[in-house]
Order: structure tokens, then sequence, then C-alpha cells
């Protein structure tokens, strides 16, 4: 099975680099790797052309794409569409893989002749479990983020809750797993999947939960077709470069998971509590956060709690797939 490798990159030219000598040095190697830059210069072209030929020297070709746009969800879409792979891999450009990531998530697709999506394991999750066990402090934190479903945690199947909170399996599980979302940090399509799915374009920059919207639609239209594999791992660096300002971040979430949520989810009594459940957790939690680490930033909380309100304002809009009204606001 060949793979093509889509890389969406901005602002990151060092962690660019990292990630793609990880593809250089994968036991499977890819067909092609596709760079998609959504930055306005050409620092990410420069760090392109000088692995030019440590790529071609491995029988791998790598591209390098300028989207016409600041946008997540249209650089995957641009790579997508321009690859000639049989699997379409997602990676983002701060992600560092091992050495046997490709190989492992092939054999996944090989023994479950009906995947459309499958994923690795992120290490960092396995240091933070070690993390949360050993302080009170972490432990406390995880339980709020659990309670209100306002962030990542761990259960026995990886789902999607109706807050639009993924679940983990536990770090030590030991065998692949069905799941009912897989991340564009790291996973990996059938290019089948794109004869009937395309990131949503409505989702500019940093394009929040993008991922969760497609893989959770190709999820609900073929159940059990999405597996995360304990042997394929790779460590997420999560750097601060190229990220959205607080600001911004509070009221793209607030926005982008309203849309989501709407498009989804049946708008039953129990998902709607559940929803607005979470974004109350998610005021109080960001609250609480800017509290301790920013106390001079008092505007910041002001945003925190107006952002739910902006998008109950325009919720017409939103319902009428229609984020115009905030996405000319982003700067």
């Amino acid at each position: 099975m060949n793979i093509s490798v889509i890389v969406p990159t901005y602002n990151r030219e060092q962690h660019l680099k990292n990630c793609l000598l990880s593809i250089l040095n994968q036991t499977q190697l890819p067909l092609e790797v596709i760079v998609v830059d959504n930055a306005n210069h050409n620092k990410a072209e420069l760090i392109i052309n000088n692995l030019l030929s440590e790529f071609n020297s491995k029988g791998i070709s790598l591209f390098y794409f300028r989207n016409y746009e600041n946008s997540g969800a249209t650089a995957r879409n641009l790579g997508a569409n321009a690859a000639k792979g049989d699997l379409i891999a997602f990676l983002d450009d701060d992600v560092i893989l091992d050495n046997t990531y490709y190989h492992e998530i092939v054999n996944v697709f090989l023994n479950n002749p009906r995947a459309l999506g499958v994923q690795g394991y992120d290490k960092a999750l396995y240091k933070f479990n070690d993390k949360m066990s050993a302080s009170f402090i972490n432990r406390l934190i995880y339980s709020l983020e659990k309670i209100f479903s306002i962030s990542n945690y761990f259960d026995n199947k990886p789902s999607v809750t109706p807050s639009l909170c993924v679940t983990n399996p536990f770090p030590n599980f030991e065998s692949v797993v069905r799941s009912e979302w897989i991340s564009t940090c790291a996973g990996v399509f059938s290019r089948e999947v794109f004869d009937d799915f395309q990131f949503d374009s409505n989702f500019k920059k940093y394009s929040w939960n993008e991922y969760l919207y497609l893989s959770y639609s190709v999820f609900l239209k073929n159940p059990d077709s999405l597996f995360i594999t304990p042997n394929a791992t790779y460590i997420d660096v999560q750097t601060n470069s190229g990220r959205l300002k607080p600001k911004e971040l509070f009221y793209m979430s607030e926005v982008y998971d309203m849309y989501i949520f709407l498009r989804v989810f049946d708008l039953t009594a129990k998902n709607i509590s559940l929803y607005i459940w979470s974004k109350l957790g998610r005021v109080l939690y960001n609250s609480i956060r800017i509290i301790v680490r920013q106390p001079s930033s008092f505007s910041l909380i002001l945003h925190c709690f107006y952002a739910p309100i902006y998008t109950l304002l325009n919720l017409s809009k939103i319902r009428n797939g229609d984020l115009s009204f905030f996405n000319k606001t982003l700067s």
C-alpha cells in the first residue's frame, strides 16, 4: 500500500525539518510527501529545497505547495487532492514519528479490510498519565476536565462526546481498538474516504476541530471503520509557535464547535444539555487558568465569558453554514 504524507505548515521551520527527518527514518517509506505552506514567506520552502536530495536518494517525491490562505482545513484538502497514494497520511509539522510508525499503520489496514482510518498513539499521553498520577493538583485538573467533558480524557472506548470532546484509550492498552475519531495530527485515511468527504473549507487558520468533524462524519456513515493502534507511536511536540492567541482561540473554539455540533449530533434534550454543561465548564476552566497564569490579563476573562454569548447571538448564521461573520475578524 503506497502512502502519501500531507504536512500543512505555518511558521514552524525547525519543527518542520525535524518532522520531515522522522519520515526519512521510516522502515516503510512513503511514496511522496506533500508540504502545504500556509505562511506568506518562503522559509519553509528553503527547508524543502535543502532536503530534496535526501528524499530523492530514498525514492520519495517531496513536493512544496503554497496555500492561497492560512487554513489548516484547505491545506489538507489541497494536499489530499494532489496525492497519488492508496493511503493519505496527515501529519502536523510539530510531530515526530517513531521509525516503525507507517509500517504498523499499514498492518492495521491489511488486517482490517474495512478500515478507512488508522492512527497511532501519542507518547505524550504516557507522560501525562505519569504526571497526573504523581500530582494531586494534576489529578484535580483532570477530574475537572472529565466532569465537564471539556478536554481529552481516557476511556475504554475512544469516542466523541456531544461536547465535542474526544476520549483516548488508556495508556496501557495492548491491542488495536475501534475508535469514533481519527486525528489529523498523525492519522492515516484510505483514499476512498475523499470520494465522499473533505475538510470543511469554512474553517480558517488553526481550523479548530476540523479533524473531529471529518473523522466523526466518516464514523457515522461507516461504523467500525476507524482504529487506533498502540504499536505505532509518535510524539506531538506541542510547540507554541504558529498558534492562535488566547482571545482568538476562545472565539474560534466556541463558533466552530457550535457549527460542528449542529451538523453531527441530534438536537435532543440530552445532547443539548451536555453541550451547554461543557461550555459552562470551559468558561470556568479557562477563567481559572487565566487567573493562575496571567492574573494581569483581566480582559481575557471577559472574552472567555463573552465568546459563548457571541456564538449564541450569531446562532442563525452558524446554523445556515455562514461563518464569515467570525472569519473576517481573524487577524
